[in-house]
């Protein structure tokens, strides 16, 4: 063998080497970049997942706190609802005196035992009413009381209230449910309406 053949068979021996090198790493560039892009895809989706979980979470936080904002505008609002219902029928006492008038003071006076009062409290407009009823009381006017009658012993140990207002503080927890029923209602007829 020759020198040229020598030299001609080392570089073609050389050439194959580069190539089988340069295929081999081809191959491993195209294993890593195929490794890389799979990499990039799962962390991809794992960020994906994060960020949908952590979207998820304040979604459902902020739902949450509008869900209780609105519980608790609502018991507000209900709340000043019912303090106004409740001064509403106060103002209506009186009116409801006035009309049922010595008759409805004597009906509320004859629920009252016989007993020798010592005090007798009225609102000012029953006062000579009180007074013809009770005779041996001490009559007090006082606008507390917008109808009916409050009384108390001598010793001041038995009290006994007879008035449209204490009649409005025992029935308030059964007129309160029938009130907000009848306000739906009205609200649910409105709506339709609209």
């Amino acid at each position: 063998m020759g020198q040229h053949e020598l030299e001609a068979a080392l570089r073609r021996e050389g050439d194959e080497k580069i190539h089988d090198i340069w295929r081999q790493a081809e191959q491993q560039a195209e294993a890593l970049r195929g490794n890389t892009s799979a990499e990039l895809d799962r962390q991809q989706r794992a960020a994906k997942m994060r960020l949908e979980k952590e979207m998820s979470a304040v979604l459902d936080a902020a739902r949450t706190a509008a869900i209780q904002k609105t519980q608790r505008n609502r018991l507000l609002a209900e709340n000043r609802l019912v303090e106004r219902l409740k001064q509403l029928a106060g103002s209506i006492i009186g009116q409801l005196a006035i009309q049922g008038g010595e008759k409805l003071f004597m009906a509320l006076a004859d629920e009252i035992p016989e007993h020798e009062w010592r005090r007798v409290m009225v609102n000012p407009r029953d006062f000579a009413l009180a007074k013809s009823r009770f005779p041996a009381a001490e009559v007090v006017p006082t606008e507390e009381i917008g109808g009916g009658l409050k009384v108390e012993s001598q010793e001041g140990r038995i009290v006994i209230v007879n008035s449209l207002e204490k009649r409005l503080e025992h029935l308030w927890p059964e007129l309160l449910p029938e009130i907000f029923r009848d306000i739906r209602l009205r609200l649910d007829e409105h709506e339709t309406v609209m």
